[in-house]
């Protein structure tokens, strides 16, 4: 994972990609596909390996989370004219406060 928002998205119970905050919009662009990439470096894992190195982070900062229900989070990476990764895709329920 290059960092948050490179590819993830919240889907809502319906499947619909649910809307980015401003920060998710601006992480998005930073992350993009064919970005700039001189600030990685190469990290290989092996199968079912996982990488903790990187902090967790809110996905309220970067996703419009503000109705109660299901959805669901998946990572997905990608870099042009590459084959995209996906992570395991994790299902939470919102409930009312």
């Amino acid at each position: 994972m290059s960092g948050p928002l490179g590819g993830d998205a919240v889907l809502d119970a319906r499947a619909r990609e649910v809307p980015l905050t401003p920060a998710g919009e601006q992480r998005r662009k930073a992350f993009a596909p064919g970005g700039e990439r001189g600030k990685n470096a190469p990290f290989l894992l092996k199968p079912g390996q996982e990488d903790r190195a990187l902090p967790s982070y809110d996905l309220g900062e970067f996703f419009v989370l503000d109705r109660p229900g299901r959805y669901s989070v998946q990572y997905r990476y990608e870099e042009t004219g590459g084959e995209a990764v996906f992570s395991n895709v994790l299902t939470i329920t919102l409930a009312r406060e």
